[in-house]
């Protein structure tokens, strides 16, 4: 797997973006602090009653391709380098993975969750665009 070709997209205090290249496929990274405790609608793919946690990140994945197995478990790999700061204790993360998307679009959708800028607001003279 190449991963070398990494790029930030933006940065807010509870989130940030990153284009990455896996085989060759673009795929964007984002990642938002949802700054709440866990709750059991985080994980609806789980039976079983997880414990809640004080914080719970949420991951986006976004590719106008399609990923195999093998390159998913690349990415949560590396999702999980991006996160492993964390106090795993009291923090959970999961993953989603929009495929055959437009990464622009689905980024615009989830930016428009957590500030009132657009995309194309963003101030980029500073380290945080917020």
């Amino acid at each position: 797997m190449n991963f070398w070709d990494i790029e930030r997209v933006f940065r807010f205090k509870d989130s940030e973006a990153w284009d990455l290249k896996i085989n060759e496929k673009i795929c964007r990274l984002i990642i938002i602090d949802q700054r709440r405790p866990t709750s059991q609608e985080d994980y609806p793919y789980l039976n079983e009653k997880i414990d809640s946690r004080e914080n719970h990140i949420k991951c986006h994945i976004v590719t106008p391709c399609t990923l195999d197995i093998t390159e998913k478990d690349e990415l949560c790999s590396i999702t999980g380098v991006f996160l492993s700061h964390l106090a795993q204790a009291h923090c959970s993360w999961n993953i989603e993975f929009y495929e055959n998307e437009s990464v622009e679009q689905v980024t615009k959708n989830l930016i428009s969750k957590f500030t009132s800028l657009q995309l194309e607001e963003l101030n980029f003279t500073y380290f945080s665009q917020d």
